[in-house]
């Protein structure tokens, strides 16, 4: 690398934006970072153009700073094909991307390796790494945002199951006879916790009380939740706790010493974490909670960002540590 100091780049492709940063991948810092447009609006090819965009941005970073692009890492939803980099089912608000080669995409971008992987796995390894489960050997994360995503690192290694599928905490089933999931399945997790979930329970206690449905949004439940108000309050405590109830099974298959919870409703509503922890700790079983600690994630909406140099960073060892 003709001695220059090498960096990794890190991509979060998320619904409405690309986030992108570069590192080290030896800690939690970012030396350069930027959020871009998603461009999913303009379908598959929006999207992958996007990320070409954001590639070569974070390359023209590393240069401008006089070292060199090392490696690359995305974290993307969806389940990923590690040895191909492409995206093996279709993924929900991401149109036509089933195959997508989106590892061959910034291959041919930048020139250096590249590692997909599911954007919670990469969420969850900045937590573990470098975050709230710093220290701890097995650790579980849980988000809350529009949907549940889910992520376990083990021993520094990311826990994906046979085909990428693992951790889906979003879909542990709940309530056969629950609301319709995305997924196409009813009763699972996301679909009586995730964020459209809480809208829409927000919106059906309201009745005619409510504004035009269309118009309300997730942000509105938690300040009105925020701002003391029962109705809110009511639909986030009860979605806390069938949270709760969710993340005991993962305690009990995987006995974390370390659970984080994070993402837009638990940023957004302090309580709501309280209420999930409270819930857990009143269903789990005495030797799943024994050394447990609970937390809250550290690194917010950087996490992806974080977690993918950090993947890069490690693909790039000689014995690919994240494997």
């Amino acid at each position: 690398m003709s001695g220059k100091k090498p960096l990794f780049a890190g991509l979060d492709l998320g619904g409405n934006h690309v986030k992108v940063g570069i590192g080290a991948g030896e800690t939690s810092e970012l030396v350069w970072d930027a959020v871009l447009p998603s461009g999913v609006a303009d379908g598959r090819e929006g999207i992958l153009r996007a990320l070409v965009v954001a590639a070569e941005s974070a390359a023209c970073a590393v240069e401008s700073r006089g070292a060199v692009l090392a490696g690359i890492a995305l974290g993307s939803p969806g389940v990923v094909d590690r040895r191909t980099g492409r995206i093996r089912y279709e993924v929900a608000n991401l149109p036509d991307f089933k195959g997508v080669d989106l590892g061959g995409t910034l291959r041919g971008a930048v020139g250096v390796p590249a590692v997909v992987d599911n954007d919670a796995n990469v969420a969850a390894l900045a937590e573990a790494l470098f975050g709230a489960g710093r220290g701890h050997d097995t650790v579980v994360m849980a988000t809350v945002g529009t949907g549940i995503g889910g992520g376990a690192v083990i021993d520094g290694r990311l826990v994906r199951g046979d085909n990428g599928a693992g951790m889906e905490l979003g879909h542990i089933p709940f309530d056969e006879r629950g609301p319709l999931c995305g997924c196409g399945r009813r009763g699972c997790l996301e679909a009586h916790v995730g964020g459209r979930a809480l809208r829409r329970e927000w919106i059906e206690r309201l009745g005619s009380d409510a504004r035009e449905g269309d118009a309300l949004t997730l942000r509105d439940l938690i300040d009105a939740a925020s701002s003391g108000d029962a109705t809110a309050l009511a639909v986030l405590d009860d979605g806390a706790d069938r949270l709760g109830v969710g993340l005991t099974a993962a305690l009990h298959l995987l006995n974390p010493s370390a659970l984080i919870i994070g993402g837009g409703v638990v940023d957004g509503f302090p309580r709501f974490f309280d209420r999930t922890e409270a819930s857990l700790r009143a269903r789990a079983l005495d030797k799943a909670l024994d050394g447990l600690v609970v937390r809250r994630a550290e690194f917010g909406n950087r996490a992806g960002v974080i977690g993918a140099i950090a993947l890069a960073a490690r693909e790039s060892a000689p014995n690919g540590a994240s494997r």
